[in-house]
């Protein structure tokens, strides 16, 4: 007071906190406000402290606690948000509260610590985790692999990069044996190549062998097929010449034609006559 200074008034304390994402209840305005509340009639203003908790909510809030026990602390929790005691989980980074049966046990908080109120529900039976494995071996089912290669090991490398380098490194220690592997294949090609030609040589000379006794009875067989179709011609000719002459004679004897006989007659006494002048 004797250098001006003036303390903050309670809605200016409310509105600090509000912005800090804090809540004030009434009882905690009063306490603030310096009235003493009717509850506090056994336990002085030094035996009460100041506690941060977070509701169901997720909302977090300021409350002054003069619990000495963790049953005390569940009834001033129920008094405030409404949840009865059997339907509240509490939980404290610096403090162990989840025992739900050891009520009367000492409460060990310091000022300002965490408390954070969770309201009980029933859970399932379990065994999800298995189903969902044994959906992975029925048939139609498609496999799925984990993809882990985007992840970063603790030197910050990606998982895919150590593998690949791990790969390339056995790659070139592999060389070798792959330049074996390949002259052993290309050998093997080769040797096969070779027994192929020479089968097919075999077969070639094979079938290309000559049999002389085959041959000449061959080239005698051809010749007597040559002289019994020559025979055959000269036989067909003179048939033939045979028949035309035939019918010529018959030609003659029906239409009585003697032209001939007189120029051959006539041919015979000129040569007769010029052989005389001779």
């Amino acid at each position: 007071a004797s250098v001006g200074a003036q303390l903050p008034t309670m809605e200016q304390l409310q509105g600090a906190l509000s912005s800090m994402g804090l809540e004030v209840g009434a009882g905690e305005s009063s306490v603030l406000a310096g009235v003493k509340p009717a509850e506090e009639t056994t336990r002085t203003r030094a035996q009460r402290r100041t506690l941060l908790v977070g509701d169901p909510e997720g909302r977090v809030r300021m409350v002054q606690s003069a619990a000495e026990t963790v049953g005390e602390l569940r009834d001033e929790l129920e008094a405030i948000y409404g949840v009865p005691v059997v339907e509240q989980m509490l939980s404290c980074p610096t403090c162990d509260l989840t025992d739900a049966d050891d009520v009367a046990r000492a409460l060990q908080l310091p000022d300002y610590a965490m408390v954070y109120l969770r309201v009980r529900c029933l859970g399932g039976k379990g065994g999800f985790g298995a189903m969902l494995r044994g959906q992975a071996s029925r048939p139609g089912m498609k496999k799925t692999e984990s993809n882990t290669g985007a992840m970063r090991d603790l030197s910050g490398r990606r998982l895919r990069h150590v593998e690949q380098e791990a790969q390339l490194k056995d790659w070139v220690n592999e060389e070798g044996k792959r330049k074996q592997d390949k002259e052993a294949e290309r050998k093997e090609k080769r040797v096969k190549h070779y027994q192929e030609l020479h089968a097919t040589a075999e077969a070639y000379v094979a079938e290309a062998a000559v049999d002389h006794e085959a041959i000449a009875n061959a080239v005698r067989q051809g010749i007597d097929e040559e002289k019994r179709r020559k025979k055959m011609e000269e036989e067909s000719k003179e048939r033939k010449a045979a028949e035309a002459a035939k019918s010529v004679k018959k030609l003659d004897k029906l239409f009585g034609d003697d032209s001939d006989d007189d120029d051959v007659s006539s041919d015979d006494g000129g040569d007769k006559g010029k052989a005389a002048k001779k």
